[in-house]
């Protein structure tokens, strides 16, 4: 059984992070925010321990770095649980009797093909294939490999890269090489990259919005460069009209419309 949209939707609703942390830890309030000892590092005190923000329905301490958006994330370290476990452990909390549906009966898997990704819906939505993401980049100055542009991943409350199904997209500049960005605290070096959540509600601004596209913070705005222009750019095509597209997936379908569409003269192109 699969719990339904309107359910999940209707519970995340319904919770608040006051009241989940609360079940675990003892909070005391500091004008519009609540704070306590944080579960991570063990800091307590008013402005030390871990911070909740209920207006914007997020929780942070400033000590460890340690924080989060949603009680549904909270749930999910704190127990150590999946993201359908933590749904049902708030639907206890809140009394909201789970509404689930079947799934279809018999084979789910046909020929060994697993079910697609959440990355693979996004790029289909879009009239992309697998082959229409790939870029051929630069590990380093000598060694080239075929990577994917769009990978099937998330990113943990602490910002690394883990497995999930969220969709990760990657930076490369017109050489190919990753683009690099430095975190706003400290002097190392990462590679750029922007998150497409599936579960807006569970990821918001400094606003407290949800948000469907995000970046790692400091990390700035950047061109988005599609194979077929680094293509162009390596064998010295001349490109006699360059449109600039918003959106990365819109970019990739424009590539994958002028790779069929147009043949390989490149009259025009679009990054």
């Amino acid at each position: 059984m699969k719990i339904t949209q309107d359910c999940i939707q209707k519970i995340l609703s319904v919770s608040k992070i006051e009241d989940v942390i609360g079940d675990f830890c003892k909070l005391e309030r500091s004008g519009a925010s609540l704070y306590t000892k944080c579960p991570n590092c063990g800091k307590s005190g008013k402005g030390k321990g871990l911070i909740v923000t209920p207006s914007q329905g997020i929780y942070k301490c400033f000590q460890c770095e340690y924080g989060g958006k949603s009680p549904v994330n909270f749930i999910m370290d704190r127990k150590n649980v999946s993201y359908p476990d933590a749904i049902k452990y708030l639907a206890d909390r809140y009394k909201i009797v789970l509404e689930e549906e079947e799934k279809p009966r018999g084979p789910q898997k046909k020929n060994g093909k697993k079910e697609p990704t959440f990355r693979d819906r996004q790029l289909a939505s879009s009239g992309l294939i697998d082959a229409d993401q790939k870029a051929t980049v630069y590990v380093n100055d000598q060694t080239k490999k075929v990577v994917d542009v769009f990978e099937a991943g998330t990113r943990d409350q602490y910002g690394k890269i883990v497995p999930g199904d969220d969709m990760i997209i990657w930076y490369y500049d017109l050489e190919g090489k990753p683009v690099m960005f430095t975190k706003p605290k400290g002097n190392k070096q990462e590679h750029l990259f922007r998150m497409r959540w599936q579960n807006q509600d569970l990821h918001h601004d400094k606003n407290g919005r949800p948000m469907k596209y995000s970046s790692p913070a400091g990390s700035g705005s950047h061109l988005f460069f599609p194979e077929n222009i680094r293509e162009a750019y390596r064998n010295r095509r001349v490109i006699s009209r360059l449109f600039i597209q918003e959106g990365e997936k819109k970019a990739k379908g424009l590539q994958a419309w002028f790779d069929v569409g147009r043949g390989d003269g490149y009259p025009e192109h679009r990054a």
